[in-house]
């Protein structure tokens, strides 16, 4: 079931969650940022085990949940998926606040699509405490498909080195690296709050409607 939720003039699709126990799982707040990239793409195909062959430009942002497995136990992850316009608004502040943990995408076949990662680092790193993050994902989409032959290899590696952040590619079209993407972002999640000596605190399911509750896994 899907529920349309107005915010700062946008739509979210929420896909709620119904059950005790799902809302005792605890939870990660995801947001999936790039420009035109294909990241809907790959998250409708995580969701509903199925490419989609129709897809539009996201306009607003979707709401996307998954459960996942992680060492034995499961994970909610509610997966927003943030348009390219956002960057141009005022409104990355509100959409980033409480993250959990943070994925940047572009096109490996559109060289255009890198340029606009970076800038949406720049707009992380200005609206983020990454020090309350774990390392942040870039992840080069379509790699099934053949790379813009602009796209510097070293710049890119250069890229991601000088950022400290963790890069890897995907496909939702070729099903490469889809759950695989997001495992890694909780394990690089996980692994940063174990190495800070910090309890791993995350939302239950209710707390996207409310600020106040806290687990502790």
């Amino acid at each position: 079931m899907k529920t349309k939720l107005g915010l700062f003039g946008t739509n979210i699709e929420l896909k709620e969650i119904r059950t005790q126990e799902e809302k005792r799982i605890p939870s990660f707040k995801v947001i999936f940022v790039g420009d035109v990239c294909g990241k809907t793409s790959l998250l409708k195909t995580l969701t509903s085990g199925k490419y989609p062959t129709n897809i539009r430009a996201t306009t607003g942002v979707n709401f996307y949940h998954k459960v996942i497995e992680f060492k034995e136990n499961k994970i909610n992850l509610h997966i927003w998926d943030i348009p390219g316009t956002a960057r141009y608004g005022n409104l990355c502040r509100f959409y980033f606040k409480e993250t959990d943990i943070a994925i940047i995408g572009f096109d490996l076949t559109r060289k255009v699509t890198f340029h606009g990662a970076m800038k949406w680092l720049e707009e992380m790193n200005h609206h983020l405490d990454r020090n309350c993050l774990g390392k942040i994902i870039l992840v080069g989409l379509k790699s099934d498909a053949e790379p813009d032959e602009e796209l510097e290899i070293k710049a890119l590696n250069r890229f991601v080195k000088n950022n400290n952040l963790f890069y890897m590619t995907a496909s939702a079209k070729a099903g490469e690296n889809i759950e695989e993407l997001f495992l890694q972002a909780v394990t690089l999640k996980v692994e940063s709050s174990y190495l800070k000596e910090e309890p791993l605190i995350t939302h239950q399911v209710d707390d996207y409607q409310s600020d106040s509750r806290c687990v502790i896994l």
